[in-house]
């Protein structure tokens, strides 16, 4: 009874790994347009504070 718990706690950590994996490739995805955005915005990035500090933010 105990082997079958773990082995259920490991499926859906290995669910959970790949769930988050996924989520953090779409981040990356949203993250690279957002980047694209502001670069071919760059002089609204150096006139608009908040803008800047996004594109430094993304930049990192």
């Amino acid at each position: 009874m105990k082997k079958q718990a773990a082995y259920i706690k490991i499926i859906n950590g290995k669910s959970r790994i790949r769930h988050l994996k996924d989520e953090i490739r779409s981040l990356r995805i949203l993250l690279d347009e957002v980047r694209l955005e502001l670069e071919s915005n760059h002089y609204d990035s150096q006139n608009h504070p908040m803008n800047k500090t996004l594109f430094e933010f993304v930049s990192i």
